[in-house]
């Protein structure tokens, strides 16, 4: 009986050992060395978007949003900070305030390149925006040119007047998608 146990206790630690190997290889698969695509762009957050109030508030005002507000939107992303730079595409989607403090939003938003001279696709990025000052948030796929895209997302305000405009950056790993440029357009 000693034996059994032994065995089963060196399967277990084993397995252990296969499972956190299998996780260091695969954090070392897109790690910061790993070579990088950064794309920058502006995002325009004028008034498209849809509020919808958390439990036990009824506004439709942006400074007083309690905890389950949603923000909805879909904004232009432009090459520079002016409405007038060249159109890139569209950010769509999601905010939850998911804090009781109320300082904290979940992100779950798909950036479109409709125009991009380079891509064409999708990137979708999700997670909590915390604080204030640079964000950063994941880039967790994509279609198109950006197919399985892995990588980060860092973004802040650039200028709140007269509406908010986000200087947003992605940081793709080129290992994470497959990195050829106009893909769609041979194959259509």
């Amino acid at each position: 009986m000693g034996e059994e146990r032994e065995r089963a206790l060196l399967m277990k630690m084993a397995a252990m050992l296969s499972l956190l190997l299998s996780v260091v290889v695969a954090d070392a698969y897109y790690s910061e060395s790993d070579e990088a695509e950064t794309l920058t762009y502006f995002v325009h957050c004028t008034d498209e978007v849809a509020i919808v109030a958390g439990p036990g508030k009824d506004t439709r005002d942006m400074n007083k949003l309690a905890f389950g507000s949603t923000l909805i939107y879909d904004n232009d992303v432009t090459e520079g900070p002016e409405l007038t730079s060249r159109h890139i595409g569209r950010r769509q989607g999601m905010a939850v305030m998911d804090n009781f403090a109320g300082q904290n939003y979940y992100l779950l938003f798909t950036v479109i390149f409709e125009q991009h001279d380079k891509y064409q696709g999708t990137l979708q990025v999700q997670g909590t925006e915390i604080g204030h000052g640079p964000r950063e948030i994941s880039i967790v796929g994509g279609t198109g040119d950006f197919r399985g895209a892995r990588g980060y997302s860092t973004f802040y305000l650039h200028t709140a007047i007269p509406y908010p405009i986000i200087k947003q950056s992605f940081h793709i790993y080129k290992s994470s998608f497959n990195y050829k440029p106009s893909m769609m357009q041979a194959s259509e």
